[in-house]
């Protein structure tokens, strides 16, 4: 879904699924957002990564918390830098490196946190990877495997070195794994499950090892992009009910129980919402209906003190200091 024309229109093209995904589901066969990766492990709060196009292609870049001291982190030709995700430690990222170019098939990289050795983790010529976290330890990633065509996507780990593969979810036909994140105790992963039981879109939560799969947000909340609170004992989500309705940004406990709503924009977008390793805030990418402006935002764990943080730039994720 990334690799079609230009940086921009793939990424619209993409927040346009999410939008219209209910209306899709019933009238034909469910079609998958392809949507930001974060999370954030607990520690204090060090830089935000990002993805802006000032080059025209889709890099990675980094800024302090306040929106200052820009870098850029990522010179990736003839394709696209998406998905970043720090180390533990804040000395690395993941990000997948998607070419623009029929039929060609994503990978999973890591670069450090000054820009440089940026060198490809997992890949071939068969299946488009992305989306990748590391474990609370940094021993382990896991990440979404898809078919080229975007027909299925299935969850796996692997050593953070990118080897020792294990599929931790089956593929099955029109069933969509993503964004999966480790708890910060690393005994469960969370991660949004797509036409699951005939589910559009919902949060499950699983063992790290696969087992105990659960879903945990009811169909009608329309619930992905799952991140996990520092303390473990919260998981922030993005709600889309309706096509016609904006989406938000909500809290649930690991469990189901217990949902408030933080955001719900009148005219906006929310997506990708991922706390601070402190805990005290969230920081999300929000967007016009249309999908013409985007930006990073942040606010406090509470939803309030909503404030935009830096225009054109998305899929935001908060590393440790």
């Amino acid at each position: 879904m990334r690799a079609i024309g230009s940086a921009t229109a793939a990424r619209r093209v993409s927040h346009a699924v999410a939008r219209v995904v209910c209306v899709v589901a019933v009238l034909a066969p469910v079609s998958v957002a392809i949507t930001p990766a974060h999370a954030a492990f607990p520690g204090p709060d060090g830089r935000i990564a990002f993805v802006g196009e000032r080059t025209g292609l889709p890099q990675i870049y980094s800024i302090k918390p306040d929106g200052t001291d820009r870098r850029r982190l990522t010179s990736v030709r003839h394709a696209g830098a998406f998905d970043p995700f720090w180390a533990p430690d804040g000395n690395s990222l993941l990000f997948t490196r998607s070419p623009f170019r029929r039929n060609a098939t994503s990978s999973i990289w890591s670069v450090d946190a000054d820009g440089t050795n940026a060198h490809k983790l997992v890949g071939d010529d068969w299946f488009s990877y992305q989306q990748a976290s590391y474990s609370p330890d940094g021993y382990t990633i896991v990440f979404s495997r898809c078919y080229p065509d975007f027909r299925a996507c299935d969850l796996m780990s692997a050593d953070a070195d990118g080897t020792n593969r294990h599929r931790l979810t089956t593929f099955g036909d029109e069933f969509y794994d993503l964004r999966a994140r480790f708890s910060p105790d690393g005994s469960q992963i969370a991660f949004a499950g797509f036409g699951r039981d005939g589910v559009v879109g919902a949060v499950y939560v699983m063992d790290a090892d696969g087992s105990h799969l659960t879903r945990i947000t009811t169909p009608g909340l329309g619930a992905a992009d799952p991140d996990w609170s520092p303390d473990g004992s919260t998981l922030v989500v993005r709600t889309h009910c309706c096509p016609d309705q904006p989406s938000g940004i909500a809290t649930i406990a690991p469990n189901g129980s217990g949902l408030a709503i933080l955001a719900s924009p009148a005219k906006a977008l929310d997506f990708g919402p991922t706390y601070s390793p402190s805990g005290d805030s969230i920081v999300f990418e929000r967007d016009s209906p249309d999908l013409a402006h985007y930006g990073v935002w942040v606010m406090a764990a509470d939803g309030t003190n909503v404030t935009r943080l830096v225009g054109r730039a998305y899929s935001p994720t908060w590393g440790s200091g």
